[in-house]
Protein backbone atom coordinates (compact mmCIF):
# COMPACT_ATOMS: atom_id res chain seq x y z
CA UNK A 1 0.00 0.00 0.00
CA UNK A 2 1.07 3.41 -1.06
CA UNK A 3 1.61 6.01 1.73
CA UNK A 4 -0.79 8.94 1.80
CA UNK A 5 -0.16 12.60 1.82
CA UNK A 6 -1.99 14.36 5.01
CA UNK A 7 -3.80 17.62 3.40
CA UNK A 8 -4.40 20.44 6.21
CA UNK A 9 -7.58 22.35 5.23
CA UNK A 10 -7.51 25.77 5.78
CA UNK A 11 -11.33 26.70 6.90
CA UNK A 12 -10.80 30.19 8.81
CA UNK A 13 -8.47 32.76 8.20
CA UNK A 14 -5.23 32.32 9.91
CA UNK A 15 -3.76 34.05 13.26
CA UNK A 16 -2.05 37.77 12.47
CA UNK A 17 1.24 34.88 13.52
CA UNK A 18 -0.03 31.89 11.48
CA UNK A 19 1.00 29.79 14.90
CA UNK A 20 -1.52 27.27 13.64
CA UNK A 21 0.04 26.80 10.66
CA UNK A 22 3.73 26.52 11.98
CA UNK A 23 2.34 23.93 14.57
CA UNK A 24 1.31 21.57 12.26
CA UNK A 25 2.79 18.44 11.81
CA UNK A 26 5.94 17.81 9.80
CA UNK A 27 3.65 14.75 8.48
CA UNK A 28 1.49 17.23 6.61
CA UNK A 29 2.58 17.68 3.27
CA UNK A 30 -0.19 20.24 2.08
CA UNK A 31 -2.16 23.24 2.78
CA UNK A 32 -5.44 23.44 1.01
CA UNK A 33 -6.27 27.11 1.33
CA UNK A 34 -10.38 27.08 0.84
CA UNK A 35 -10.61 30.85 -0.84
CA UNK A 36 -13.67 30.57 -1.19
CA UNK A 37 -14.14 30.53 2.91
CA UNK A 38 -11.06 32.91 3.57
CA UNK A 39 -10.45 34.97 0.23
CA UNK A 40 -7.05 35.25 -1.43
CA UNK A 41 -4.20 35.17 1.50
CA UNK A 42 -0.76 36.51 0.79
CA UNK A 43 0.98 33.38 -0.59
CA UNK A 44 4.35 34.33 0.24
CA UNK A 45 3.15 34.73 3.58
CA UNK A 46 2.10 31.26 3.74
CA UNK A 47 4.87 29.56 2.62
CA UNK A 48 6.97 31.55 5.54
CA UNK A 49 4.44 29.57 7.66
CA UNK A 50 3.95 26.28 5.95
CA UNK A 51 7.21 24.09 4.79
CA UNK A 52 4.79 21.95 2.62
CA UNK A 53 3.30 22.50 -0.78
CA UNK A 54 -0.24 24.53 -1.11
CA UNK A 55 -3.68 23.80 -2.93
CA UNK A 56 -6.04 26.50 -4.02
CA UNK A 57 -9.42 25.54 -3.48
CA UNK A 58 -12.29 27.57 -4.61
CA UNK A 59 -15.50 25.57 -4.15
CA UNK A 60 -18.84 26.77 -5.69
CA UNK A 61 -22.44 26.80 -4.33
CA UNK A 62 -23.37 24.18 -6.44
CA UNK A 63 -20.54 22.04 -4.31
CA UNK A 64 -21.01 23.40 -0.62
CA UNK A 65 -18.66 26.02 -0.95
CA UNK A 66 -19.24 29.75 -1.06
CA UNK A 67 -18.14 30.93 -4.34
CA UNK A 68 -19.70 33.08 -6.41
CA UNK A 69 -21.26 32.52 -9.53
CA UNK A 70 -19.68 34.69 -11.84
CA UNK A 71 -17.77 32.04 -14.38
CA UNK A 72 -15.42 34.94 -15.31
CA UNK A 73 -14.86 36.38 -12.21
CA UNK A 74 -14.05 32.17 -11.25
CA UNK A 75 -11.84 31.63 -13.98
CA UNK A 76 -9.92 35.19 -13.29
CA UNK A 77 -9.19 33.74 -9.71
CA UNK A 78 -8.11 30.47 -10.57
CA UNK A 79 -5.23 31.33 -13.24
CA UNK A 80 -4.13 34.05 -10.57
CA UNK A 81 -3.41 30.99 -8.44
CA UNK A 82 -2.09 29.22 -11.03
CA UNK A 83 1.19 31.55 -10.67
CA UNK A 84 2.04 30.86 -7.01
CA UNK A 85 -0.25 27.72 -6.12
CA UNK A 86 1.62 23.74 -6.33
CA UNK A 87 -1.95 22.72 -6.32
CA UNK A 88 -5.46 24.09 -8.46
CA UNK A 89 -8.24 22.69 -7.18
CA UNK A 90 -10.51 22.58 -10.28
CA UNK A 91 -14.11 21.40 -10.06
CA UNK A 92 -15.02 18.00 -12.75
CA UNK A 93 -18.69 20.05 -13.58
CA UNK A 94 -17.69 23.19 -14.60
CA UNK A 95 -13.66 24.19 -13.97
CA UNK A 96 -12.62 22.20 -17.45
CA UNK A 97 -12.45 24.79 -20.14
CA UNK A 98 -9.78 25.03 -22.83
CA UNK A 99 -8.50 28.11 -21.23
CA UNK A 100 -7.97 26.73 -17.94
CA UNK A 101 -6.41 23.11 -19.01
CA UNK A 102 -4.02 25.58 -21.18
CA UNK A 103 -2.50 27.48 -18.60
CA UNK A 104 -2.56 24.65 -15.94
CA UNK A 105 -0.45 21.57 -16.86
CA UNK A 106 -1.65 18.45 -15.66
CA UNK A 107 0.78 17.50 -12.66
CA UNK A 108 -0.71 20.59 -11.11
CA UNK A 109 -4.62 19.71 -11.39
CA UNK A 110 -6.54 18.27 -8.80
CA UNK A 111 -10.22 17.16 -10.53
CA UNK A 112 -12.59 16.94 -7.60
CA UNK A 113 -16.45 17.02 -7.27
CA UNK A 114 -18.47 17.27 -3.84
CA UNK A 115 -22.32 16.53 -3.90
CA UNK A 116 -25.16 14.96 -2.66
CA UNK A 117 -24.75 10.30 -1.96
CA UNK A 118 -25.59 8.44 -5.29
CA UNK A 119 -24.84 5.12 -6.06
CA UNK A 120 -21.02 3.27 -7.37
CA UNK A 121 -22.06 3.39 -11.00
CA UNK A 122 -23.20 6.62 -10.98
CA UNK A 123 -19.24 7.62 -9.22
CA UNK A 124 -18.02 5.32 -11.93
CA UNK A 125 -19.73 7.57 -14.53
CA UNK A 126 -18.38 10.84 -13.22
CA UNK A 127 -14.97 9.96 -12.84
CA UNK A 128 -14.90 8.34 -16.17
CA UNK A 129 -15.62 12.04 -17.57
CA UNK A 130 -12.97 13.50 -15.11
CA UNK A 131 -10.45 11.21 -15.91
CA UNK A 132 -10.36 11.88 -19.97
CA UNK A 133 -8.54 15.36 -18.77
CA UNK A 134 -4.90 14.15 -17.30
CA UNK A 135 -4.42 15.31 -13.80
CA UNK A 136 -2.39 14.51 -10.45
CA UNK A 137 -5.46 13.53 -8.76
CA UNK A 138 -8.78 12.45 -8.70
CA UNK A 139 -11.02 13.60 -5.52
CA UNK A 140 -14.99 12.52 -5.42
CA UNK A 141 -16.79 13.45 -1.92
CA UNK A 142 -20.38 12.54 -1.54
CA UNK A 143 -22.25 13.83 1.42
CA UNK A 144 -23.36 10.98 3.59
CA UNK A 145 -27.05 11.99 5.22
CA UNK A 146 -27.49 8.25 6.53
CA UNK A 147 -26.36 4.65 7.07
CA UNK A 148 -24.96 3.53 3.91
CA UNK A 149 -24.69 6.05 2.05
CA UNK A 150 -20.57 5.93 2.38
CA UNK A 151 -20.10 2.73 1.15
CA UNK A 152 -20.59 3.65 -2.38
CA UNK A 153 -17.17 6.05 -2.83
CA UNK A 154 -15.14 3.15 -0.77
CA UNK A 155 -16.70 0.82 -4.11
CA UNK A 156 -15.50 2.91 -6.45
CA UNK A 157 -12.13 3.15 -4.99
CA UNK A 158 -12.21 -0.85 -5.03
CA UNK A 159 -13.36 -0.87 -8.43
CA UNK A 160 -10.73 1.85 -9.76
CA UNK A 161 -7.51 0.62 -7.64
CA UNK A 162 -6.04 4.06 -8.84
CA UNK A 163 -3.13 5.38 -6.93
CA UNK A 164 -4.14 9.17 -7.66
CA UNK A 165 -8.01 8.73 -6.93
CA UNK A 166 -9.29 9.51 -3.38
CA UNK A 167 -12.93 9.23 -3.00
CA UNK A 168 -14.72 9.30 0.42
CA UNK A 169 -17.90 10.21 2.80
CA UNK A 170 -18.57 14.13 4.16
CA UNK A 171 -20.64 13.93 7.55
CA UNK A 172 -20.78 12.53 10.61
CA UNK A 173 -21.56 9.39 9.08
CA UNK A 174 -19.14 9.39 6.53
CA UNK A 175 -16.03 10.13 9.07
CA UNK A 176 -15.06 6.93 9.22
CA UNK A 177 -14.59 6.40 5.27
CA UNK A 178 -11.89 8.85 5.30
CA UNK A 179 -9.42 6.30 7.23
CA UNK A 180 -11.37 3.29 5.60
CA UNK A 181 -10.17 5.02 2.00
CA UNK A 182 -6.55 4.48 2.77
CA UNK A 183 -6.50 0.71 3.07
CA UNK A 184 -8.57 0.86 -0.32
CA UNK A 185 -5.09 3.21 -2.27
CA UNK A 186 -6.69 6.63 -1.68
CA UNK A 187 -3.54 8.87 -1.90
CA UNK A 188 -4.94 12.14 -0.30
CA UNK A 189 -6.49 11.72 3.57
CA UNK A 190 -8.02 16.08 4.95
CA UNK A 191 -8.14 16.95 7.84
CA UNK A 192 -9.14 20.43 9.01
CA UNK A 193 -7.00 23.64 10.59
CA UNK A 194 -8.20 26.96 11.48
CA UNK A 195 -7.50 29.82 13.85
CA UNK A 196 -8.09 28.54 17.22
CA UNK A 197 -10.08 31.84 18.47
CA UNK A 198 -12.81 30.76 15.93
CA UNK A 199 -15.10 27.74 15.59
CA UNK A 200 -14.14 25.00 13.56
CA UNK A 201 -16.67 24.16 10.27
CA UNK A 202 -17.05 20.32 9.02
CA UNK A 203 -15.38 19.94 5.75
CA UNK A 204 -17.57 19.09 2.88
Amino acid sequence: MLKASLVATLLDEPSSRGEELAALPNAVEWLEVRADLIGDPDVEWLRRRFRGRLIYTLQSQEEGGRAGDDPGDRTGRLLAAANHYDLINLEGDRDLSPELLARIPRERRMISWHGPAIGTEQLKTKFARFAEVEARYYVLASAASRSGDEIAPLSLLRFLSRADTAAYATGPIGLWSRLASLGLGSPLVFGAVGSPQKSRRSIG
